[in-house]
């Protein structure tokens, strides 16, 4: 299971990875994380909308075109 949980989880430095533990004092086993935002990545938080200043950019950068920054933010907060 914890293996399965390491290989799944999101990578940007590799913290989080490396936080993640397997309790086989628990009955069931328990697969968890200390890092405070933990819950966050496994259950998901309230629709969100990043700033459209860095949003441009990013949409120039790899779309090429920051008019579709608002788009992209509109999709971002539906998921």
């Amino acid at each position: 299971m914890q293996a399965d949980a390491i290989l799944l989880s999101p990578v940007n430095t590799g913290d989080y990875r490396k936080s993640i533990k397997y309790d086989i004092e628990n009955t069931n086993g328990i697969v968890y994380s200390e890092m405070e935002y933990a819950p966050y990545l496994e259950f998901g938080t309230k629709a969100q909308y990043p700033p459209i200043k860095e949003l441009k950019e990013w949409c120039r950068k790899k779309l090429g075109d920051e008019n579709l920054a608002f788009a992209v933010a509109r999709s971002i907060g539906k998921r």
